[in-house]
């Protein structure tokens, strides 16, 4: 994407706000849902292993990098479905960690931008989500899902963009199968992610009818209206009641419910009852832990799950509560197993 000076982006906000289009930003940034995709590196076999990992925006990419080198099973794995992955943008020089991570694991990468801004030293930043792969991405599309929120207050100050799904199809033994990998929005209840996940499902039908399909992201189950900041500070000191939503989940949050009816499945795929993937730190020194990143899948034969928390000691993976260890993201890696 070119340079943007912040007058222009901001008076593209202006005629985004203006507009009546469902999904105007992809419109008004040349480019926008045009996926990067560079390939290098020859995957085979039928079988592979991913991982999805919401990066943290704006977190530096060497300590990323050494836990990806520091877990086997990261360091290894086929795929790598990332969200929030940076964006920087100077009228020098262009950057994406994303592509930084994919070029130093030898990985093949997709890449499509979610929210652009302009920061104070004049640079455009952005949110980026992104497939990393062993096996050459083919056919990447980028397209818009259902907002899920008010999008005009999801475009406030200088960040505009929209929740989006990147898709790219790897070649296993002969056999296509669909990568996807979304980001659902963190400010709306439980049904607008409903709304969000089902907009996707039907959008991966229409594209890839009968075809096996790995889906995965941070999904924001976090089980209430996320612009409700009075009741996240208030769960934040009752770990019994976020330890019953995390076991609860599925059912609190009917997106699962619309993908099972779809046939959909995520438990073969996703971490099993009672783990939280995600740390909401407080400022009074609590935490708020959720369970909001997935896998879900249809088409293919999954197992052997597992979450790595995102920790560092030196350079060794370590957990949550380990003395001097290094918070990597604020959200763990989640493992599976698929086979054709």
């Amino acid at each position: 994407m070119r340079y943007y000076e912040r007058e222009e982006l901001e008076a593209l906000r202006r005629e985004m706000a203006a507009s009546d289009e469902a999904f105007p930003e992809f419109r008004f940034l040349p480019g926008w849902g045009t996926p990067i995709v560079k390939n290098g590196t020859e995957g085979r076999g039928t079988a592979f292993t991913a991982a999805v990992l919401n990066v943290a925006y704006g977190r530096p990419v060497e300590p990323l990098l050494r836990f990806l080198r520091a877990v086997p099973r990261l360091r290894e794995a086929d795929v790598l479905l990332l969200n929030e992955a940076t964006y920087r943008r100077t009228p020098e020089e262009e950057g994406s960690s994303a592509f930084t991570v994919a070029q130093a694991l030898g990985l093949n990468a997709a890449v499509g931008m979610e929210y652009l801004s302009a920061a104070e030293d004049g640079s455009n930043t952005g949110k980026q989500n992104a497939i990393l792969s062993r096996f050459p991405l083919r056919d990447a599309v980028l397209f818009p899902i259902p907002a899920g929120t008010d999008r005009l207050q999801r475009s406030k100050g200088w960040e505009m963009g929209n929740r989006n799904a990147l898709c790219a199809r790897i070649d296993c033994g002969g056999t296509s199968v669909v990568l996807c990998c979304t980001h659902l929005e963190n400010r709306t209840t439980p049904q607008g992610r409903r709304e969000q996940l089902v907009g996707l499902l039907e959008e991966l039908d229409r594209r890839y009818p009968g075809m096996p399909v790995l889906v995965g992201g941070d999904l924001n189950t976090n089980t209430l209206d996320g612009r409700d900041n009075e009741t996240f500070l208030r769960l934040a000191r009752e770990p019994e009641e976020q330890l019953r939503r995390i076991d609860q989940v599925e059912e609190l949050e009917p997106l699962f419910a619309a993908a099972r009816e779809r046939g959909w499945s995520w438990r073969d795929c996703s971490v099993g009852p009672g783990i939280p993937t995600r740390r909401r730190p407080g400022r009074d020194g609590t935490v708020l832990h959720m369970k909001l990143d997935w896998f879900l899948q249809r088409g293919l034969r999954c197992g052997d799950t597992e979450r790595v928390e995102a920790f560092l000691a030196g350079d060794a993976a370590a957990s949550e509560g380990t003395p001097g260890a290094e918070e990597i993201s604020d959200h763990d890696a989640v493992l599976v197993r698929c086979a054709l």
